[in-house]
């Protein structure tokens, strides 16, 4: 079996959770950052050691974070990873987050000025 190289990853102090880690074990391990995910494909570096920079999950119900929340964003904004929960449909995507990696976990087709997601997306660790 290959074995595949792990993502050097920082993640933000304030980035949150998967709310999938927290629910039942069915849904554990359901997203490419949950906390197993990140465990058994990601080393957790400095920024300065960083491939990618890890913003969190994006949820409703929650605030949607702020750019300035991220301060190693401007620059790295193709190296930046953030979470959409499947309830975020019908919601916007900012448009600061244009260049960066977006993983949306739902079912949902939509279209704004920062990009295009199809349903069922998905993230796959070697696309990376």
């Amino acid at each position: 079996m290959l074995k595949m190289k792990k993502l050097k990853i920082y993640i933000y102090p304030n980035a949150r959770p998967h709310v999938q880690d927290n629910m039942e074990e069915e849904y554990y391990n359901l997203v490419p950052f949950s906390e197993k995910g990140i465990k058994d494909h990601c080393e957790v570096v400095s920024a300065a050691e960083a491939e990618y920079y890890y913003m969190g999950q994006v949820s409703c119900g929650l605030p949607l974070p702020d750019k300035n929340e991220f301060k190693y964003f401007d620059g790295n904004e193709e190296r930046h990873i953030i979470d959409f929960e499947g309830d975020w449909l019908h919601k916007s995507i900012p448009d600061w987050l244009r260049n960066s990696i977006v993983s949306v976990s739902s079912g949902l087709v939509f279209s704004t000025a920062a990009c295009t997601a199809f349903a069922n997306s998905t993230v796959s660790f070697n696309a990376l």
